[in-house]
């Protein structure tokens, strides 16, 4: 028996077994809350689940067809949902979800189950939010928070063509400078009433 004992020791200290659970902070819905998601997804639309069959559902993905992307571009109206870490999360009702998706490779996304990502048609509470809410306010807040980002992406989108706008105005006046040193050089050159 004792040798059984001590094979059994010897088992658990060469193998070495982590658990890791998921820990979310709970949150207040804010519009901070929403524009922090927002910074730090890569993609972030509308979906609903598509629900094939159930056992296949909870093993390891899930499908989602796309409704309206707000943040970033996919290539298909139907992503598959995978579970990358033991945080990531999983639309489990039927209806239209904000996902904000941390990663996307291939039309394969991740959420974690810490974020904004909720069901946005039956205003079902969120269970990392800890306000004690209605659906009439959660419904409040979705349409507040699809105004902000809205005017996030707007924002972002106004931004990227005046940095645009500056570089062409900084590389054609780098041309004319250009152009008109040449030209002084040529005039230089050609008349010789300067060289002396």
């Amino acid at each position: 028996m004792k040798r059984y004992l001590y094979l059994i020791g010897l088992l658990f200290l060469f193998l070495h077994l982590e658990a890791h659970a998921c820990t979310c902070t709970k949150y207040y819905w804010s519009p901070e809350q929403v524009k922090h998601d927002l910074h730090f997804s890569e993609l972030v639309f509308i979906a609903e689940p598509i629900f094939k069959n159930s056992k296949e559902q909870i093993i390891n993905s899930y499908y989602l067809k796309v409704i309206e992307v707000i943040k970033g571009t996919v290539n298909n109206d139907t992503l598959i949902g995978n579970y990358w870490s033991s945080c990531s999360g999983v639309p489990n009702h039927k209806g239209r979800w904000i996902i904000y998706s941390e990663h996307i490779q291939n039309d394969s996304i991740s959420y974690s189950e810490c974020g904004l990502t909720r069901n946005i048609s039956t205003f079902d509470k969120h269970p990392f939010d800890i306000d004690e809410t209605d659906i009439e306010t959660r419904r409040s807040e979705w349409q507040k928070e699809y105004v902000i980002l809205k005017q996030e992406i707007e924002n972002s989108k106004k931004e990227v063509q005046a940095n645009r706008r500056a570089v062409n105005m900084l590389t054609y006046t780098a041309i004319a400078l250009v152009f008109l040193l040449i030209c002084v050089f040529l005039l230089y050159n050609s008349w010789p009433s300067f060289k002396s």
